[in-house]
């Protein structure tokens, strides 16, 4: 985040009037989101590579950060 980077006040107006169990709920979208979108990434690195390979990597990658199985 560059120090001029201000978060625009629109937004901070809708996540001070959201309930704890709402935020948690758009966290886990965010989350559901980024998985899908690393493992299209996968897909498209390891065409080869079947379902349960790419999950194995996806999961290498939320666990230690890459996504090599060596």
């Amino acid at each position: 985040m560059k120090s001029d980077d201000q978060p625009d006040p629109r937004q901070l107006a809708i996540f001070k009037r959201m309930t704890p169990h709402e935020k948690l709920a758009l966290i886990g979208r965010l989350r559901e989101d980024a998985l899908a979108l690393k493992l299209s990434w996968l897909r498209k690195c390891h065409p080869d590579e079947n379902e349960q390979q790419l999950q194995r990597r996806l999961r290498a990658w939320q666990l230690y950060g890459r996504t090599d199985l060596d």
